[in-house]
């Protein structure tokens, strides 16, 4: 069954967050950031980026900063004090779930993402 044009027209947004966590590799994270500002987004999607930092302390300011300047949606950078994988993709689902996407996917740190 196919939707009437009505029904597309109202299609809602889905929301759709990437989520990445790192720890100590601040140049591999920043070859991953520059591949999200340049990949081809879906037109009728709305996208945010989480990045968890898995430490106590925040210590990617400036790298996230040049990332949120160059690209056009909502970039949430939070800090993960339990060390672990398991804590800091926790820590990205409950920021998705707190912000109500609808999707969330991970990328690890140390991957390029192709256009």
């Amino acid at each position: 069954m196919r939707p009437d044009e009505d029904q597309m027209e109202h299609k809602t947004k889905r929301r759709i967050a990437i989520g990445t966590i790192t720890r100590g590799r601040p140049d591999l994270l920043v070859g991953l950031l520059e591949t999200y500002a340049q990949m081809k987004r879906p037109e009728d999607d709305e996208i945010a980026f989480i990045v968890v930092e898995n430490e106590a302390e925040k210590t990617l300011g400036t790298v996230i900063e040049n990332f949120d300047a160059s690209v056009p949606e909502q970039v949430i950078y939070e800090s993960e004090p339990n060390g672990g994988i398991v804590p800091a993709r926790n820590h990205v689902l409950q920021i998705a779930l707190d912000h109500g996407y609808d999707i969330l996917t991970f990328c690890d740190d140390d991957e390029k993402k192709k256009k």
